[in-house]
């Protein structure tokens, strides 16, 4: 064999090896974009859709009850910010020794808390009484609560008050103040008033009292009028 024709030979087979390792870096290289679509996916990955939990009949958005159960409670003589105060009742006569509510101590949210726990029995005594429990994550309690100032105000002869019945107190204070309303209201951080008045896990309710104190109905739910108000409160005047 000589010297040329080996030397023709390995430079030849050179050649094809160059040639094939040039064919598949190419085709190596012109693959990474359709291997990057595959691997992308070509969309975004879906959201979580919003949930609800019924409390009372209605639903509420599922984080806020969520938040509610967790936070911690407010303690015994908390104070609250708020803008406008509105003083609780205080009231005028001696209640019943049969009143549903004596020994309810609760704080007045409406004034901030200012003045301590006041016995509720006394607080609402001598007057016909509407006691209506809400709380800041209600959806329903936010119409209601306009509907109920204006019963108020428009009967002051009777006691309407509401009572915030959920731990975290400055959340109903703000909400009040959000929506504008004046409702006189205690704060129950603990259930204390659903415990002595055997109250069902409902949330809008309310509960009817003669002047005495003692009681004359339940409505669960929320009242949506004055007029539905004024005839709830016909059999304790």
């Amino acid at each position: 064999m000589s010297v040329g024709g080996a030397g023709g030979g390995m430079s030849d087979r050179l050649r094809i090896i160059v040639l094939v390792v040039a064919v598949v870096v190419g085709l190596g290289v012109a693959a990474i974009p359709l291997v990057a679509s595959l691997n992308g996916g070509g969309g975004t990955a879906p959201t979580a859709s919003t949930t609800s939990a019924a409390v009372g009949g209605d639903t509420t958005d599922a984080a806020d009850t969520d938040d509610a159960a967790s936070d911690p409670v407010d303690p015994v003589g908390t104070r609250y910010s708020v803008a406008d105060p509105v003083a609780c009742p205080t009231g005028t006569t001696t209640p019943s020794q049969d009143a549903e509510l004596s020994g309810v101590t609760l704080p007045c949210l409406t004034d901030g808390g200012s003045v301590g726990e006041t016995d509720l029995a006394g607080a609402l005594a001598g007057k016909p009484t509407l006691v209506n429990v809400w709380a800041w994550w209600c959806q329903p309690c936010r119409a209601e609560l306009s509907v109920l100032q204006e019963a108020a105000e428009k009967h002051p002869e009777w006691n309407i008050v509401g009572v915030h019945a959920d731990g975290q107190g400055q959340a109903g204070a703000d909400l009040l103040q959000d929506l504008d309303v004046r409702l006189a209201s205690f704060q129950d951080s603990d259930g204390a008033l659903a415990a002595a008045a055997e109250l069902p896990s409902v949330i809008p309710l309310s509960v009817i009292y003669r002047a005495d104190g003692t009681r004359v109905a339940l409505h669960p739910g929320e009242i949506t009028s004055v007029a539905e108000l004024e005839e709830i409160m016909s059999d304790a005047v």
